[in-house]
């Protein structure tokens, strides 16, 4: 086990052996760090189950790239100032630990993934994604709160920013001629667009505004009106199992969903939810 931190300056990949300090990507069991001079970072690949991952005083961008998982066996900490986006359907995985956003909403799924495993919540936890619980019929997956009796509210938040565009796509490029508010990461839909397109990154022109971006599916479409957004279908999905068990009659956690437009979530329940004693508010 070693402790490995991020210390590229600009984009640069997870696997990229010489981002890291001491240089090499991190193995299973590392306690992997994201301090205040770590620059953006894009998980492309599944990575090693790590020990902990530390975010602290991270101000800058992680995007975790379709179906791919950053893999944490225990505790993760995020960042008031970081932020974090996945294109599609990436996760930070946890198996086990507590989780302690420090008022960062968490712009990528939060995946629950062991079957047997307790997941704690330090404080209180905001989704704009959603929540993925993978576990077992008869092996149930524990989320409470790290302190007895006191709750952590769990928000699902419909909040991320679409906006509508002017632009038009010639192979990867996309040139925008009318719009603000763009992030990369964003998913775009249109007359003509590729299913699954999305913005990957900017390379003139205004930042966030008119100009030129690359994006992830060659394809040509005439100038349009493109609407670019950071959802995708947002969900608690439980696709076995999860026990929010309030052991002993304490209230351990309470459910919070904050849904401004109903049609962008849904519940796929297909063995058991077991809410014991909860709180709704």
């Amino acid at each position: 086990m070693a402790t490995k931190t991020w210390i590229a300056t600009t984009s640069s990949t997870w696997a990229t052996a010489a981002s890291w300090s001491p240089s090499g990507v991190p193995a299973a069991g590392d306690d992997v760090i994201f301090n205040s001079s770590s620059g953006p970072c894009t998980v492309a690949a599944n990575t090693n189950a790590l020990l902990s991952l530390n975010f602290t005083g991270y101000t800058n961008t992680i995007t975790i790239n379709n179906s791919i998982n950053l893999i944490v066996a225990g505790d993760v900490t995020l960042s008031s100032g970081m932020t974090s986006i996945t294109p599609f359907s990436g996760s930070i995985t946890m198996n086990t630990g507590t989780l302690t956003t420090n008022g960062h909403a968490l712009g990528v799924w939060l995946r629950l993934a062991t079957a047997g495993s307790t997941i704690q919540l330090a404080d209180a936890c905001v989704l704009n994604k959603g929540l993925r619980i993978l576990g077992l019929p008869t092996s149930f997956i524990t989320l409470r709160s790290s302190v007895s009796g006191t709750q952590r509210p769990l928000t699902l938040s419909n909040t991320l920013p679409t906006v509508f565009i002017t632009g038009s796509i010639s192979t990867t490029n996309l040139t925008v001629t009318a719009g603000s508010n763009i992030v990369i990461g964003m998913n775009l839909y249109g007359n003509g667009i590729t299913s699954g397109t999305y913005i990957v990154s900017q390379t003139s022109g205004t930042p966030g505004g008119a100009g030129v971006y690359v994006v992830s599916a060659s394809q040509t479409v005439a100038a349009t009106t493109i609407r670019a957004t950071l959802l995708t279908d947002q969900d608690i999905d439980y696709v076995n199992a999860i026990d929010l068990d309030s052991s002993g009659g304490q209230t351990f956690w309470n459910y919070k969903g904050t849904i401004s437009n109903s049609s962008n979530w849904y519940i796929m329940q297909q063995y058991e939810l077991r809410l014991s004693g909860l709180v709704f508010a």
